[in-house]
């Protein structure tokens, strides 16, 4: 009893100025305690968790004629890479014939094994690729302007080669298809937002920005025409404490595929079709100050210790008034 009496941080005081520990004393103070170290551990682990504000905001883009990477990965089945022709244009009038610079086409053989050397678009070589049911594979980005555009892969770039396909090897032609497989598509820096969002604690929420699982398979041997529509939202990452703010962009997709006619004069096409959500995103990592922090101890233990001096207080006048 005498070592319980010892946790009493609300003695009585007696008439003759001597303090007195009491059994009610030590409950109140043990169970100021146990509130005060719950109380403390959820201001620690509340200091240490990242805060995170999430809105919608109009933002206004200081890099508005900056471009930005369209990152893309696509294996074709039954079309040789001599033939694959990725152009892309927009509403303010740019267009882009043949990109080569940014993007790589690799040759698979039927048997979906990569073939060594570079891709050719002479006649013979892309006769010999066709005969072979060679397949190809495209990666890489293409830069584009913020506004509305699309990147539409065809046979432009190649129309002799595929009039002479159509006309004068008719036996190879049905062979020719855009039987595909989109295994990529995200926009701008994506491996820097991996690295904000593992860095803000949200390791899994990056895959919205890099999609894998909701990209189509079109594996079909009749010849069709694919269309994709694709909605980019932009994501601004605010960094309180680190002072930096960073655009992503994430982005919804709709896709169908659509009947070729081949007496029309028309070409395979893939239009992949996007445009801008006027729409920003904003996610705001929040600063914490240890200032607020230390204030929020005190505020604790000065509370905790007010409160239960009270209890006492008012449970020994109760206890003295029936006493007398």
């Amino acid at each position: 009893m005498s070592l319980l009496k010892s946790f009493d941080f609300f003695q009585k005081l007696s008439v003759e100025n001597i303090t007195k520990p009491t059994i009610m004393g030590s409950l109140l103070s043990l169970s100021a305690i146990g509130i005060m170290l719950y109380l403390l551990l959820r201001e620690i682990y509340d200091f240490y968790t990242p805060t995170f504000i999430k809105d919608t905001i109009i933002y206004h883009d200081e890099d508005q004629d900056t471009k930005i990477a369209v990152n893309l990965q696509m294996h074709f089945y039954h079309m040789p890479c001599g033939l694959i022709s990725v152009d892309q244009q927009d509403s303010i009038g740019n267009h882009r014939l043949d990109i080569s610079d940014t993007l790589t086409k690799t040759k698979y053989s039927k048997n979906s094994f990569a073939i060594p050397g570079k891709v050719s678009s002479e006649l013979d070589d892309v006769t010999k690729a066709v005969e072979e049911d060679e397949q190809c594979r495209l990666s890489g980005h293409i830069d584009i302007n913020k506004v509305p555009g699309n990147i539409h892969i065809s046979h432009h770039a190649y129309t002799q080669l595929w009039d002479y396909m159509k006309y004068v090897k008719p036996e190879k032609f049905p062979l020719l298809t855009f039987s595909h497989k989109t295994t990529g598509i995200n926009f701008g820096n994506y491996k820097q937002i991996k690295k904000i969002f593992k860095r803000f604690g949200m390791d899994s929420a990056h895959t919205e920005f890099n999609r894998h699982e909701s990209l189509p398979t079109f594996l079909t041997k009749s010849k069709k025409n694919f269309d994709y529509f694709l909605k980019i939202i932009p994501y601004l990452f605010v960094d309180e404490e680190r002072g930096t703010s960073t655009l992503g962009y994430q982005y919804s997709l709709n896709f169908r595929e659509r009947e070729f006619n081949d007496h029309s004069g028309d070409m395979h096409i893939i239009m992949i079709n996007y445009d801008f959500s006027p729409i920003t995103m904003r996610i705001v990592r929040k600063m914490k100050y240890y200032s607020t922090f230390l204030t929020h101890i005190c505020a604790i233990v000065g509370g905790i210790f007010v409160i239960f001096s009270i209890i006492n207080r008012t449970y020994l006048t109760c206890f003295d008034s029936k006493n007398e």
